[in-house]
């Protein structure tokens, strides 16, 4: 299915899409086999053919690959909020204020969100979400009124592995997708809220009994992640393939152990990007020696695995595996960057 085309040494961080990647080494940033920019200390936000970055005291800059030209933005750090939507993104100063800027024309707008503090945070084109612990805001674009708060405190709380209460706090917002927000809290506990309200319309607790291999089998709700295209949740990790229909609200669990077994995978990871057909994932190894990983890409309609790779030295931490065109990406511990292209005559 994929074939290795390349591994790059001494990589920090990267960030890619159909038509570019940039990596850092040593805190410069490399596109094209050379240097962009030199001592850049943050992640870089990459949006159509415009990057973003910060320089510490120096400044956040804006570069424009198509004219070359690089920009001084503002004495602003950068903020990044995953997805960034349209031609919006959004960066915060020192005072903990929000501000949305135009990713193509580089001009800023204030949003008069109060008390935001380095919680979670997602926008669309109409809504910013944030959550401070145990709280999630609501804020409407652009007027930046207030629409409601949710205070998880209202759930109660629930007895962790070691029988203690335990307040509800968030721990992933997954995202938005027909008027509703998605938000995964510990606890196994996923819900369902309406975006205009704030009221919950549904809410999946724990792993049906049904489909448990195991008496302590359950589900991490922070493994999932919104699948727009196919109206779902999905989350592949440790011996299952779990997906939530958001349409009819009914969950399916398939057990894979004896699938993993085939190529000697104890468990799933850590789930990276995903296709239609395909769900990409860190597999742990059965090694009695030493930690290793492999690369998986699992089809989630037959529920098998059509492609696997793993060498002697590859541990990945919680680096994920990355999808864009017809390359897959792989950053390890050690730092190598493998890429692997789909083979010829093979869909995307």
């Amino acid at each position: 299915m994929y074939r290795l085309k390349s591994k790059i040494k001494d990589v920090n961080y990267y960030v890619l899409s159909d038509k570019h990647l940039f990596f850092k080494q040593n805190d410069d940033i490399i596109y094209k086999n050379k240097i962009l920019e030199k001592n850049v200390g943050d992640d870089i936000i990459l949006t159509g053919d415009n990057i973003f970055y910060n320089k510490g005291e120096n400044g956040f800059f804006a570069y424009e690959l198509k004219n070359d030209n690089k920009h001084f933005f503002d004495n602003y750090a950068i903020l990044n909020v995953k997805p960034m939507f349209l031609k919006k993104g959004i960066i915060i100063n020192n005072d903990n204020q929000l501000y949305l800027f135009d990713k193509f024309n580089f001009n800023k707008e204030k949003i008069n969100v109060i008390d935001y503090n380095w919680g979670i945070i997602l926008f669309n084109e109409e809504y910013i979400f944030t959550n401070d612990i145990n709280k999630i805001s609501s804020y409407h674009i652009p007027t930046t009124q207030p629409l409601w708060q949710f205070d998880l405190s209202r759930l109660g709380t629930f007895q962790n592995y070691n029988n203690e209460k335990q307040a509800y706090k968030v721990e992933k917002i997954l995202g938005v997708h027909n008027e509703h927000l998605y938000v995964a809290i510990n606890g196994s506990v996923l819900l369902e809220l309406d975006i205009a309200t704030g009221k919950i319309t549904h809410k999946w607790h724990h792993l049906p009994e049904k489909y448990k291999e195991y008496p302590d089998d359950d589900f991490s709700a922070r493994l999932f992640d919104l699948d727009q295209a196919n109206n779902a949740l999905v989350c592949l990790s440790g011996r299952r393939y779990d997906s939530i229909d958001l349409q009819t609200k009914e969950y399916n669990s398939v057990y894979i152990g004896k699938e993993l077994k085939k190529y000697d995978i104890v468990s799933v990871r850590h789930q990276g990007d995903f296709t239609n057909e395909h769900i990409s994932a860190v597999a742990h190894l059965k090694n009695d020696t030493w930690f290793q990983d492999g690369i998986v890409m699992f089809n989630r309609k037959t529920n098998k695995i059509d492609f696997f790779y793993k060498d002697e030295t590859f541990t990945t931490g919680t680096a994920t595996p990355k999808l864009a065109g017809n390359k897959l990406y792989q950053l390890d511990l050690d730092g190598n960057l493998y890429i692997f292209e789909k083979e010829e005559n093979e869909a995307i």
